[in-house]
């Protein structure tokens, strides 16, 4: 079978799980929304931040930021690349200078994880995923995108489903791949292609 053949039978299939399924039970957003400030947020400078923006809002969950040299010295547990499965496995569908991701990152589809409303699909398929993405929920989460919205998003999901370690490398792929010095890996497989 086809890479192309495999990636369609894929998207196929995290299409169904996320438009075939009804959203019973709590919505992950408004559990993300009714979560306090934590303590170390509350230390923090948020002095130049707008309030509104999505980073403010993700350090009153505790979620701090890295930037690519903390992602290239690999002291995370685990790297999640939030990207379409296409863009992970290497092929230039978003102007990267080079298709593929960062060396031992998850490849775990924003797309999986919300509705076709863009509204987070239940919490039991979002614990289901991350099981399936062998993500540990007191090891240190390192989350990137397209950008800083989207990884943003990702790590709000990751923090109100009980993972305590979660940071975001705003800069995400574009930057990574940028630098040619940097490793870049293909893959032919996602690992969360999962109900």
């Amino acid at each position: 079978m086809s890479k192309k053949i495999l990636l369609a039978l894929c998207a196929a299939l995290a299409c169904g799980m996320l438009f075939g399924c009804s959203s019973a039970g709590g919505s992950v957003a408004s559990q993300a929304n009714a979560v306090e400030t934590t303590d170390a947020a509350s230390s923090a400078d948020t002095s130049a931040v707008d309030p509104n923006s999505e980073s403010a809002h993700a350090a009153s969950l505790g979620i701090t930021e890295v930037d690519m040299d903390y992602v290239k010295a690999g002291n995370a547990a685990a790297v999640i690349d939030i990207r379409d499965f296409a863009d992970f496995a290497g092929d230039l569908t978003n102007d990267e200078d080079r298709g593929g991701h960062v060396p031992g990152a998850v490849n775990v589809p924003y797309a999986n994880m919300v509705d076709k409303n863009g509204e987070p699909i239940e919490q039991v398929r979002l614990d289901r995923i991350f099981s399936h993405a062998k993500l540990d929920p007191e090891g240190e989460t390192v989350v990137y995108g397209y950008g800083s919205e989207d990884a943003f998003s990702v790590a709000k999901l990751l923090s109100v489903s009980g993972y305590n370690n979660v940071s975001v490398w705003t800069d995400g792929y574009d930057a990574w791949a940028a630098d040619t010095s940097n490793e870049v890996e293909k893959s032919s497989l996602s690992c969360c292609c999962v109900e």
